[in-house]
């Protein structure tokens, strides 16, 4: 255990939260979710907890959604003890499990949708590797790029990563390359739609929670490392979301999440793209000391199962530990 998780450990009974609360008062925490599960199986965030942190952020904290928190800036009175609720890429279990609690609670939430993927026109490519992995068999694995075969005692987990994080590093055609020859090495198909549990959310849910709240951005077209595309790529990427969330909800859109969202995923190109089509802000998959300081690089912090994690983010402990290096 390290010395700053002592430190928490021997804090917290004794008031901590409510010192770090105060001390991070200005700092907006804004939150980015994934995938939420009704049990405890899957690697998904489970319902319980979920509904946890909810309550936690409604009871203690001001819930507000990213525009409002910039236009409080431009006006010189910041939202104190902001939080903010998003969820990236479209999957059913937003539906089923995630915005039935948000309504409940009345904390505001944004969407970051993935519009290949709602539409219908494909699935999401670590979603392909994960299912590969998983029908493998007892076998070990090959794929173009790795140096050597990737042992089948790995588990599930360990063997996705070594292969997702090789693929971030390409492409999108020399990626899909990847996949397609990793599934001929396990010698199955790829199916042509997601498997049930990879399946998305449809434009009749998302129109329907549109109608009770829910804000739609864009998570661009079909999820690609932006950085790998050619000019002309990047622009049909963000155009083509902004129009097909544009058609089918009706909404503006203002907002983009880089997919992936780190550091290398997004660059001036990526950036200048999104102004000249039209866009007013963008987000990142990393916390900084000043999540505002750029609009085109709003920064979020990881929300996930562990409470005492997500203690340290939204009471200020990973904001005040930033600060002290």
């Amino acid at each position: 255990m390290s010395f700053k998780n002592i430190l928490f450990n021997i804090g917290k009974p004794c008031g901590l939260f409510s010192v770090t609360k105060h001390m991070a008062r200005a700092h907006p925490r804004i939150l980015m979710y994934h995938r939420i599960s009704g049990s405890n199986g899957g690697g998904n965030l489970p319902v319980d907890i979920f509904r946890k942190q909810i309550q936690t952020i409604k009871k203690t904290f001001n819930p507000t959604t990213i525009p409002d928190l910039i236009s409080s800036c431009i006006e010189g009175n910041p939202i104190k003890d902001a939080v903010v609720v998003t969820f990236d890429d479209g999957y059913h279990d937003f539906a089923d499990y995630a915005f039935p609690i948000l309504q409940e609670e009345g904390v505001p939430v944004v969407l970051f949708a993935t519009t290949g993927f709602i539409n219908g026109d494909l699935w999401l490519w670590p979603d392909q590797i994960m299912y590969a992995v998983e029908n493998r068999g007892n076998q070990s694995v090959s794929f173009p790029g790795a140096s050597g075969m990737l042992d089948k005692n790995l588990s599930d987990d360990e063997c996705w990563n070594y292969i997702a994080d090789f693929c971030l590093t390409l492409p999108p055609e020399e990626r899909n390359e990847v996949i397609c020859e990793l599934y001929r090495n396990v010698d199955i198909d790829i199916p042509n739609e997601a498997p049930d549990r990879f399946r998305s959310l449809s434009w009749q849910q998302v129109k329907e929670m549109q109608t009770l709240g829910l804000t739609v951005e864009s998570h661009s077209y079909s999820h690609p490392i932006l950085t790998k595309l050619t000019d002309q790529e990047i622009i049909n990427e963000l155009r083509k979301s902004k129009e097909m969330i544009q058609t089918n909800l009706g909404c503006k859109v203002e907002g983009f999440c880089y997919p992936n969202g780190k550091k290398s995923d997004f660059d001036f190109r990526v950036k200048n793209a999104l102004i000249e089509l039209g866009y007013s802000w963008g987000v990142t998959a990393y916390p900084t000391l000043s999540p505002l300081a750029d609009l085109f690089e709003i920064s979020r912090y990881n929300a996930g199962a562990s409470m005492d994690d997500f203690f340290k983010t939204v009471f200020g402990v990973k904001y005040l530990s930033m600060r002290l290096g």
